[in-house]
């Protein structure tokens, strides 16, 4: 699960931990959080961020960070979408050396069609980090060539990339066949649609990994699946959670419930290289979602387990009281 939520990261260096505490109540139970282009000054305080309050101690049971996810400023100029001009950069060798997955870095947006992308890319897989291709003009061939290097993934599937072309099928076409990809999908029915969405899930099952796209905005009662907009309306995030995204996507028929929560739990802890969680089996990390399909929606999460520690519970479900009782961790 990723979003670019807006914390003033400077003024409020444990903004992202008070949203860690939330991001339960909607059954995320692991997140990378995105930073989207923008000054150096503010990827500095970021990355102190993970460091200090995110790993703070804290008396509540919260998401747990497993690092960025950097969407920019290595992005191609055609793509930017919401991203501001000012601080779009080519790519920088020094400023990709300080990446590391081991200082809060997981994840890596850039275009690979810029000078010095290849071997960016191949930097930052040398010290673990995980590079998508996004916010791209690139063609089938600069694309394979990235894959080559070492991408993994492709952010957010026909957002802010070149169009699919029947000689020249892009990012697109890589993404939806080439095994080594995993696809990138915000699921939501704005941006992309359902049609797209049920491509994505047939052409690379298995693959899909659903992602929030989250801004401040969502989740709060009462906030329709419109999608954030600039004034020019340019799409500049997602309204929807992952939980009221499950809940419409395996309502409207989109995809299976099962598939559908492979693409927010199994799909994205194997590219993100954490084998402790993902699936509920013995050994793994007691993260449990209770779901119940038949509540309304906005409180089908009904409760919420990080590491075998009861993170949430929806006091209102008539089961609330049996299910506080139970451990997964015991």
């Amino acid at each position: 699960m990723n979003g670019a939520f807006g914390v003033d990261l400077q003024r409020d260096p444990d903004g992202l931990g008070h949203i860690a505490e939330r991001l339960p109540s909607v059954g995320v139970t692991t997140w990378c959080p995105t930073l989207i282009t923008g000054p150096t000054d503010r990827l500095a305080a970021a990355l102190a961020a993970w460091r200090g309050a995110m790993h703070a101690p804290s008396e509540r049971p919260r998401a747990d960070p497993v690092g960025w996810h950097l969407e920019g400023p290595f992005l191609s100029e055609k793509r930017l979408g919401a991203h501001p001009a000012t601080w779009r950069r080519e790519i920088d060798p020094d400023l990709v050396g300080e990446w590391r997955r081991a200082d809060g870095v997981a994840l890596v947006t850039l275009a690979p069609e810029l000078n010095g992308a290849l071997g960016a890319i191949e930097t930052l897989r040398a010290d673990d980090v995980v590079v998508s291709i996004g916010h791209t003009d690139a063609d089938t061939v600069a694309t394979t060539e990235a894959v080559d290097a070492g991408a993994s993934m492709v952010t957010h599937l026909g957002n802010a990339m070149r169009g699919f072309h029947h000689r020249d099928p892009g990012p697109i076409g890589v993404a939806l066949t080439d095994d080594r990809l995993t696809v990138g999908l915000i699921a939501d029915g704005v941006h992309t649609h359902l049609d797209t969405i049920r491509l994505a899930l047939r052409a690379a099952s298995g693959r899909v990994a659903i992602v929030s796209d989250a801004v401040a905005s969502a989740g709060v009662p009462g906030t329709a699946v419109t999608g954030a907009h600039l004034d020019d309306g340019t799409l500049a995030g997602a309204t929807a959670m992952l939980d009221r995204v499950l809940a419409d996507r395996s309502d409207d028929g989109s995809g299976t419930f099962g598939d559908l929560v492979a693409a927010m739990t199994e799909t994205p802890a194997r590219l993100l290289g954490l084998a402790d969680r993902g699936r509920l089996e013995a050994g793994r990390r007691a993260d449990v979602v209770v779901w119940d399909p038949e509540a309304r929606p906005g409180t089908r999460v009904v409760a919420t387990w990080v590491a075998g520690r009861l993170a949430h519970l929806d006091d209102g479900h008539p089961d609330a009281a049996r299910i506080a009782a139970l451990s997964p961790a015991g």
